[in-house]
């Protein structure tokens, strides 16, 4: 698992959803010395074979870059390994497409947590049940980690990477890909989390014993920065909280 300090300044950008025009310009005007991509790298409603492979090239290119540390995403493993889940959205024609362009040795670049100083930051967050040692009651980080990749590299599943009942799966709770903020995610203490996955309107807090955690799901109109264990969201895109707004609205 890869660790990086409290002092470095580390840009989030959560589910891009084949959304990749806007990264590399976005990115080129910050300061920061590591960026992480919180996974769901592909699938929107309504996409193509096209928008899949556009979306895959652009994630070859980005594992090159060595300050881009690349999170799975439940969209993603669904992708690599189908017979684990197929998520909404997924296709054969484009699992086709992205795999002529994603090989095995660069999925396997992608991690499943990262601990930047205080916070581990994942796709969709731990929950304590699934993950604590019986007695002593830890967490290990590597052994998730290396459990997630250990998984999908000899296509066995893992229960990491399993969906809850709150998304329609056979878990009691969802896996660090799956696990869903509102009806699953609760704060463990003395770890503080930041995730992706759930959609909200906006930046979503969730307060705990020596524990803050925030989900930056806002469906494309943000992102984050930690530098010092201070986390701040940072607004990029009004339209797109507008949009979110109304879809709720129509609930």
């Amino acid at each position: 698992m890869i660790e990086l300090g409290k002092k470095e300044a580390v840009l989030i950008i959560p589910d891009i959803h084949n959304n990749v025009g806007w990264v590399e310009e976005y990115l080129a005007k910050q300061k920061y010395d590591y960026v992480v991509f919180l996974g769901d790298y592909f699938d929107e409603f309504y996409d193509s074979v096209k928008d899949a492979t556009e979306a895959a090239k652009w994630l070859k290119e980005s594992l090159k870059k060595e300050n881009r540390i690349h999170l799975w995403g439940n969209h993603d493993t669904s992708y690599f390994f189908p017979n684990l889940y197929e998520c909404s959205g997924y296709s054969k024609e484009k699992e086709e497409g992205i795999k002529e362009i994603l090989k095995t040795p660069e999925w396997m670049k992608l991690e499943g947590l990262v601990k930047v100083g205080n916070f581990i930051l994942s796709h969709a967050g731990l929950r304590e049940e699934l993950y604590a040692h019986p007695i002593t009651r830890k967490i290990d980080l590597h052994k998730i980690n290396q459990n997630i990749k250990d998984s999908l590299l000899l296509h066995q599943a893992y229960y990491a990477l399993a969906a809850g009942m709150a998304r329609d799966g056979f878990c009691e709770f969802g896996g660090v890909t799956w696990l869903d903020w509102n009806k699953e995610f609760k704060p463990i203490e003395g770890m503080n989390q930041i995730v992706g996955h759930t959609v909200v309107k906006y930046p979503s807090e969730k307060k705990g014993p020596n524990s803050v955690n925030w989900n930056l799901d806002t469906k494309g109109s943000h992102v984050g920065k930690l530098i010092n264990n201070q986390f701040e969201a940072i607004r990029i895109n009004s339209k797109v909280v507008e949009l979110i707004n109304t879809e709720i609205s129509n609930i």
